[in-house]
């Protein structure tokens, strides 16, 4: 099987602005095609290209929801949004989009034996996420 080495890169408000503008010129060149940003990056913030933004946690506001997901799909391209969301969850953010126009989302569950499977890929990853914002922070 061929793996694909994907390139990751950050844009946080906890970052300096020169890694920030770091971290977009890669992304923005091709260098780097996963860029990971905190909401510093909904607003304002007119990116090329970008075909699918994921919201790792539920936005609070409707209008959070819109600057985030509003990332893709520019210039009349096409784009995806993909919410993560607990089953708790749902019925909230159902409730939120009715404030949004045009919000067309369609509800996909994964079985629990595809989230069991990560489960573990996903608790190291977020381990090693804490420990660099904490070296961030320091």
């Amino acid at each position: 099987m061929l793996l694909r080495i994907v390139k990751v890169v950050e844009y946080s408000s906890l970052q300096h602005q020169q890694p920030r503008s770091k971290a977009l010129a890669k992304f923005r060149n091709g260098q780097a095609q996963v860029l990971i940003a905190s909401d510093a990056m909904t607003r304002g913030m007119d990116v090329e290209g970008v075909a699918n933004v994921v919201n790792y946690d539920m936005p609070v506001y409707a209008k959070t929801y819109v600057h985030r997901v509003g990332r893709t799909a520019r210039a009349g391209q096409p784009g995806r949004s993909y919410t993560l969301l607990r089953k708790e969850e749902v019925r909230h953010f159902k409730q939120m989009l009715k404030k949004v126009d045009n919000c067309k989302c369609k509800d996909y569950s994964l079985p629990s034996s595809v989230t069991e499977e990560l489960y573990e890929s996903y608790t190291e990853a977020l381990q090693k996420l804490k420990q660099i914002t904490a070296d961030e922070a320091a």
